[in-house]
């Protein structure tokens, strides 16, 4: 998977296709996969930025957050669970979230 603009590419080189998830509304800046579910996670620029998790099998959304961080996400990773995603925002004092993303908190 890679991103270009405001859109994930997962790229099957087995099959030579392309899918494409394109819920976002700005240019992606950072992204984390995972460690056992076939789950993505996207940040986006903006003046108050998304966070999109999507099953990147069906390329259908799970989860957005929205509201916590200012300008970009900077940086996102899930703990080695998967159960935590921390999101690291482009604000003044860079502030780190920790989210129960199944949970939505």
């Amino acid at each position: 998977m890679y991103n270009v603009a405001a859109t994930v590419v997962r790229y099957s080189v087995k099959e030579a296709i392309q899918e494409f998830f394109q819920d976002t509304k700005d240019e992606v800046t950072s992204m984390a996969v995972h460690p056992d579910r076939p789950i993505c996670a996207v940040g986006q620029t903006g003046k108050v930025p998304y966070i999109h998790l999507f099953n990147y099998e069906t390329m259908e959304a799970v989860q957005v957050f929205h509201g916590h961080h200012r300008r970009a996400i900077t940086n996102l990773t899930f703990d080695p669970s998967g159960r935590f995603l921390l999101s690291v925002g482009m604000d003044e004092y860079h502030k780190m979230i920790i989210f129960d993303w199944e949970n939505g908190r």
